[in-house]
This record gives structure tokens, C-alpha cells and sequence, in this order.
């Protein structure tokens, strides 16, 4: 199945969630828009965590939330540095993930 970000757009668009973050601040969309894909990361983590390193199903467990920020992005009219910068604080969201996995792995053993 391919994902298509048109249909994605005109699905969420139109919802209240999402128009009341048009009329935010960029600062505040920012902020919003990555913790919510902090939020969606967590389930995809835990995915993530449950298969082989470098299969397909990785990869696609691994740029999920991205994708999603980015359409998302789009649909709040946010600028593409304002996306840039709200994908790497998700970004940096997954390493802290990493460490804390790395961590109970090494208290495990």
C-alpha cells in the first residue's frame, strides 16, 4: 500500500485540533508538533524494539514519525526550517530512547 500525503492532509486538515494550531505562534506549533510526535514515537519505539536491526520493518519503524511530522508540518503551514528543527527534536527524543534502552540492557546483564 502506498501512503499517500494528499489524502493524509485532507483527512487531518480539516479537524479542530489542527486549526486551532494554524492560528498559533511558530514557537508554539513547534513545540506542539514534537511532542506529539514524541507521543506517537513511544508505540513505534516499542515496535521498533520488537524487530530485527536493519530489516524493512526497522526502517519503516524508524522514519515513521517523521513522515508524520512532516505532513503534519504541512498541514499547519509551518515553514520547512520550522520542520527541520521540530524533526531533530524528535530526533534527539529517539537517542535519549536509545541511551535509556542501552542502559537497561547493561543493568540486565
Amino acid at each position: 500500500m502506498i501512503f499517500d500525503a494528499e489524502v493524509f492532509i485532507r483527512v487531518v486538515a480539516p479537524r479542530a485540533s489542527v486549526k486551532s494550531f494554524r492560528l498559533q505562534p511558530l514557537p508554539a506549533k513547534i513545540f506542539n508538533i514534537a511532542l506529539m510526535g514524541m507521543a506517537s514515537d513511544v508505540p513505534i519505539g516499542v515496535c521498533r524494539e520488537h524487530t530485527i536491526n536493519c530489516s524493512t520493518s526497522w526502517f519503516l519503524a524508524v522514519h515513521a514519525v517523521v513522515l508524520f511530522i512532516l505532513m503534519l508540518g504541512n498541514t499547519v503551514l509551518m515553514t520547512k526550517a520550522a520542520m527541520a528543527i521540530t524533526t531533530e527534536l524528535r530526533s534527539w527524543d529517539s537517542s535519549l530512547d536509545t541511551t535509556r534502552s542501552l542502559m537497561v540492557q547493561a543493568l540486565l546483564k
